[in-house]
């Protein structure tokens, strides 16, 4: 060790007195002119013969370049070779590395590579945290920072800032854009096969305008190997990965059209089958609506015959309530007729008694009569004979005595005359009176009796009439609201049914298709892609829609073409910039394609028009129907105020009924020239403006 350090620092001496510019590390025989060979063989062209695992026999700061190719990754300690590198270079040197790129199968297979080199290996050369490069380039998850040189827990001295970085790919992708080829180049291996860095050597203070100058102006010899492959690199008319499709379309042709022809077929079926479906779906809905309403009238004839029942039950127990009362009544007439015949049988045995009295009376009377004429002509014979004998004697004693005892006598006769005519006036009076009570108390009875009876039938008719035409019309009233209310309630509820079963179905069938346009067999689904976006929509869609296309705010540049965007997916939002305005505006017209677009207005999404900032400004929804496919489609909302417009940004959040319609709106898509994949998108919509707003902007 001791010999060896001797003879490292004669070497030092040596360069010293004459310090080289540029240095070759690992030159091998492929030294370039003006260069100084350092390699760990001694070979033709070689200068300096040193392992540079045990340091670089170079004074410190006297290089000016180092360019290392293909060498750097056989080094077992590369951290200590670039603080060798470092500690030779001068202040603002530039160090060149070509090596293997990591991921190929090759290098990883290579048993005397021990080192990794890719786009990360710089970031351990230094702990400054600025870079040249996109951050794309060296982007990791939670590490966003360049400078990694301290992530080992110690200070490193070396600084050397990443100017510029190069990759070199295989033939197959070098004619894809470079997203797509660092994509790929992260992503796949064997995909890049070497790259090239261009490392500045700082050691005082640097600003970030002076590296990017340098960045720009540094110019040095490579090997000629190195520049063919830039060469190769920017020739791209050899055989590569769209050369090669390019040769399948011709065979994919016929598989296209009978593809074509499948899928026509398919959809026909598919029509003629969502026809059936309806169709049985229409007569199960008319099946069930006949078998609700008669469903709906057997209940009701149930329940009608019920409360019939119930109502003649109710109506019987009051037939029976009243035949009782009528029985009582009947009854009750008939003791009053019992007793009426009794006392009329009493009434006609007092007159018979009466008229036996009276006869009895008048036999007497008439004996009384004939007795009393006798008395009287015997009496008047007595007088006239003691009347003639005593005539002069007594005349007047006599006369004055017999006088009063006539008189006597004829007041005693009239007195019973009297009495016997009383009895009879009397009698006669009391017969009158006993026919005319007989009489008058009949006709009553039965005036009354027929009165009463009248009376009884027709309180009965008219009772039972108006309970029975009551309880009709409140029959007839609730039969009438429960079957009402019932039939909105199935009639609900099979709107409903059939909406969710439509509503089932839409979604199905969206659903199914895009699946089968996914499962699709994966070159097939690519070429159709490809051939998709190689599609101007614009160049075949007219009618209503040129007002979209051929509007102010469609896009005039050749880059962009129109096409159609991705289904909707509800919940998922999607924003569009808006093209500055200084007039009012108040609405938007976009081109909406539909898969199955509904017989009535829809509501698809929710619209929101924000400014840059993400301030809300305006909302709305847009709806379509049947007319989305010939007519373009509006969002309005209340006119903005005038130079509120620039830089505007609409918000479309899809719902849930996107998703069994299958919606699309038409965009304006910027494709890659070879793999067509969508850079940027821009919706394709025309503005509106508030006339009358304009009308005065206008004037003003």
């Amino acid at each position: 060790m001791r010999r060896v350090k001797q003879k490292k620092d004669v070497q030092q001496q040596q360069y010293a007195l004459n310090p080289p510019v540029w240095i070759d590390l690992g030159c091998g025989t492929s030294k370039l002119q003006g260069f100084v060979g350092i390699d760990r063989f001694p070979m033709p062209g070689v200068d300096v013969v040193c392992d540079l695992d045990e340091g670089i026999p170079i004074a410190s700061d006297s290089v000016d370049h180092v360019l290392a190719s293909h060498s750097l990754e056989h080094l077992r300690d590369l951290p200590g070779a670039m603080a060798e590198i470092y500690r030779i270079c001068k202040d603002r040197a530039v160090v060149t590395i070509i090596a293997p790129y990591d991921a190929t199968r090759l290098n990883r297979a290579n048993p005397y590579h021990f080192q990794v080199w890719n786009e990360h290996t710089a970031r351990f050369f230094t702990e400054n945290d600025a870079s040249l490069l996109k951050p794309q380039e060296f982007s990791f998850p939670c590490i966003n920072v360049w400078g990694l040189s301290a992530s080992d827990h110690g200070r490193s001295d070396v600084d050397l800032r990443c100017l510029r970085m190069e990759f070199h790919y295989f033939p197959p992708y070098r004619r894809l854009d470079e997203q797509t080829k660092r994509t790929l180049r992260q992503s796949l291996s064997d995909v890049c096969d070497q790259m090239a860095l261009d490392l500045l050597v700082v050691k005082s203070p640097i600003t970030q305008d002076e590296v990017s100058r340098r960045a720009a102006t540094i110019q040095y010899p490579v090997h000629p190997a190195f520049e063919a492959r830039r060469h190769a690199e920017a020739n791209t008319s050899e055989q590569n990965l769209f050369s090669e499709i390019a040769a399948i379309p011709a065979r994919v042709t016929a598989l296209s059209a009978s593809t074509n022809e499948e899928i026509a077929l398919l959809g026909t079926e598919m029509r003629r089958f969502i026809e059936r479906v309806d169709h049985v779906d229409r007569a199960l809905v008319i099946e069930s609506e006949e078998i609700a309403r008669l469903s709906d009238q057997t209940g009701q004839f149930v329940q009608r015959v019920d409360h019939v029942e119930r109502a003649l039950v109710i109506e019987s127990e009051e037939i029976a309530r009243l035949s009782d009362q009528t029985g009582q009544f009947v009854q009750r007439v008939d003791h009053v007729e019992r007793a009426l015949v009794a006392q009329g049988k009493e009434a006609a045995g007092t007159v018979s008694e009466l008229v036996s009295i009276d006869r009895r009376l008048s036999e007497r009377i008439t004996a009384v009569n004939a007795s009393m004429s006798r008395q009287l002509q015997a009496t008047g014979e007595v007088l006239r004979s003691s009347l003639s004998d005593q005539l002069h004697s007594t005349l007047d004693a006599g006369l004055l005595a017999k006088t009063d005892e006539l008189r006597t006598s004829i007041a005693d006769q009239l007195h019973s005359t009297l009495d016997a005519g009383l009895l009879a006036k009397t009698d006669e009076l009391r017969t009158s009176i006993a026919e005319q009570l007989h009489s008058t108390l009949d006709a009553r009875l039965i005036a009354k009796t027929d009165e009463l009876r009248t009376s009884i039938a027709e309180q009965l008719h008219s009772a039972l009439d108006a309970r029975l035409v009551a309880k009709s019309e409140e029959l007839a009233e609730g039969l009438r609201a429960t079957l009402c209310g019932r039939h909105d309630q199935v009639a609900a509820e099979l709107r409903t049914q059939q909406a969710r079963s439509f509503d089932s179905i839409l979604t199905y069938l969206v659903a199914e298709r895009r699946a089968r346009a996914d499962l699709a067999f994966r070159p097939i689904r690519f070429l159709r892609r490809f051939r998709q976006r190689a599609t101007d929509l614009s160049k075949v869609i007219g009618g209503n829609f040129l007002s979209l296309w051929n509007g102010p705010e469609a896009q005039r540049s050749r880059k962009f073409k129109l096409q159609l965007g991705t289904f909707f997916v509800p919940g998922v939002a999607r924003t569009y910039p808006l093209a500055p305005t200084d007039l009012h505006l108040s609405g938007i017209e976009i081109g909406i394609n539909a898969i199955f677009p509904p017989s009535e207005a829809t509501i698809i999404a929710d619209c929101e028009l924000l400014d840059h900032h993400g301030d809300r400004l305006r909302t709305a929804v847009l709806a379509v129907d049947e007319s989305c496919l010939a007519t373009p489609s509006a969002v309005t909302f209340d006119a903005l105020p005038r130079h509120s417009s620039n830089q505007l940004v609409l918000k479309l959040t899809p719902r849930a009924s996107a998703a069994r319609i299958g919606v699309q709106v038409f965009e304006w898509h910027r494709v890659s020239v070879f793999l067509r994949r969508v850079l940027e998108q821009r919706l394709a919509y025309r503005t509106r403006y508030a006339p009358s707003q304009m009308t005065e902007d206008s004037v003003d």
